[in-house]
């Protein structure tokens, strides 16, 4: 091995038994010298190290992306090494380089500790489907790298206990060094501590497609869940997000969102999810153009429509119009009374995000942040809430380049739980002790599994949740009636 300096005094190793070599290339300081920098990576494997620190970041990248595209297929035929990874941590969102960092994070598939026993195939089967970069986002903390409370400390006595690079540098948060934010510090702070982890990732199949599908704990298939959805086109810009609530507690106990879905596949995976998993769950739509063609196909009575079963489990609230009479003589009208008029109720399913409407989620949130912050759980939701910007106009919206969907389904649950119409819901699916979701394990995890496999009660999906939460219980050695009550509602 030989190190050598190029023309450019540029460091690179070199080795000639290998015949390969590494190039260590300089930040670059100005636009143009960035755009070289990128046209010269003509190679199969590079390394961005603290990317979200690197100016002109987006630049070097657009202008490498085809000559390192071109590397690496070379590679791939050749069965060598090829690939990009990027290494950083956060940096303030109001630079340029990290905002434009993080927004390349967003757009990258979500990783979890699972995949390590993924297929090749099959991990990239899933990055085409839940990417729009080709990337994967992979996110270690202190702790999984095998770090101590104690050296945590020790750190954090090192920058003197500031707040704002221990946030950085350690919890690896993304910080906003401006005060367009709706929300105080403290507020975010608060909320982050309550969030929970997720206790299991789940793979949903919709026309050959994977959804992954994040549960936050375990899932009673008999409990009446609200499935809340915020619904986009499948046209990479916004996210379809559904959130699972729990219409007793409000919390989230589990959360899928996805940038590709389309409509139908959107219908097919909520029929699924209703007739095959949850049985007594129902679910609030969003009329926005999208959502109502998923309640339009839902409510379609052809004979053929299997999405009908759905109707009597959308939700809806009651519009009120006016029915007025009027007097006819020989078939002509001739004048209205008005004494005669009566209220007319129909029914309107799903949720409209009027500007009223979207105000009273908003006043929601506010309180939801600041008075019970356990109930937000998820930290996807999290993410999106610190991604809120107020306008200009007073307006509260996602900050350019970021989503909010996943927020806005949650926020729609919520709002329909405040709903008059949402009794009609419970009338044959009380809220009770009896069918409350609670711990998952005991004695009797092999009745409750073998009336699984023999009456093909339970999805894959339930069983699956059901075998995880049972290492778990078994590992406390405690039991649970979860599955008597299971039993019984099933007999």
């Amino acid at each position: 091995m030989r190190h050598q300096k190029d023309n450019d005094h540029i460091e690179y190793i070199k080795s000639y038994m290998s015949k390969n070599h590494i190039d260590a290339k300089p930040a670059p300081i100005s636009f143009k010298q960035a755009d070289k920098l990128g046209r010269g990576l003509t190679m199969p494997l590079s390394w961005y190290d603290e990317y979200a620190f690197l100016k002109y970041n987006d630049v070097i990248y657009k202008a490498s992306a085809f000559a390192l595209s071109k590397a690496s297929e070379a590679a791939s035929k050749n069965k060598k090494a090829y690939g990009m990874l990027k290494t950083t941590t956060p940096n303030n969102l109001d630079t340029e380089e990290g905002k434009w960092c993080k927004n390349w994070i967003d757009k990258s598939a979500v990783w979890d500790i699972s995949m390590l026993d993924w297929k090749i195939k099959e991990l990239r089967k899933y990055v085409r489907q839940n990417s729009e970069n080709n990337f994967i986002h992979v996110k270690f903390t202190w702790q999984e790298l095998g770090k101590t409370e104690k050296w945590y400390e020790k750190q954090c006595q090192l920058v003197g206990y500031d707040r704002a690079t221990i946030k950085r540098e350690l919890d690896l948060k993304w910080s906003y060094a401006t005060d367009v934010s709706p929300f105080e510090e403290d507020e975010l702070e608060l909320l982050e501590k309550n969030l929970v982890e997720h206790k299991n990732i789940i793979k949903l199949e919709v026309d050959k497609k994977k959804y992954l599908l994040y549960v936050y704990g375990p899932i009673n298939p008999m409990y009446p869940y609200l499935l809340a959805v915020d619904t986009s086109g499948g046209e990479k810009k916004d996210l379809s997000s559904i959130a699972f609530i729990d219409p007793q507690t409000r919390k989230t106990v589990a959360i899928l969102f996805s940038n590709k879905i389309t409509i139908p596949r959107m219908l097919k995976l909520i029929y699924w999810i209703m007739t095959k998993w949850l049985m007594n769950s129902f679910t609030s739509i969003e009329r926005n153009n999208y959502g109502l063609a998923i309640i339009q196909g839902i409510l379609d009575n052809s004979p053929d429509n299997k999405y009908h079963v759905l109707k009597q489990r959308l939700f809806y609230i009651y519009k009120e119009s006016e029915n007025l009479d009027t007097k006819k003589v020989d078939g002509s009208k001739i004048g209205i009374s008005k004494q005669k008029s009566k209220k007319k109720r129909t029914k309107k399913y799903g949720v409209d995000t009027t500007p009223r409407s979207r105000q009273k989620m908003f006043d929601d949130l506010f309180y939801y942040i600041r008075e019970e912050p356990e109930l937000i759980v998820s930290g996807f939701i999290f993410e999106d809430i610190k991604n809120l910007e107020t306008k200009t106009s007073g307006k509260i919206e996602h900050r350019s380049g970021s989503h909010d969907d996943r927020l806005l389904s949650w926020l729609i649950g919520q709002f329909t739980l405040d709903q008059n119409t949402i009794k009609y819901f419970f009338k044959r699916r009380k809220l009770s002790e009896s069918t409350k979701g609670g711990s998952v394990g005991g004695e009797n995890m092999s009745n409750i599994f073998n009336l699984n496999k023999k009456n093909g009660e339970f999805s894959e999906v339930t069983e699956k949740l059901i075998e995880n939460v049972e290492k778990e219980e078994r590992a406390k050695n405690k039991n649970s009636s979860f599955f008597n009550t299971i039993i019984n509602l099933n007999k």
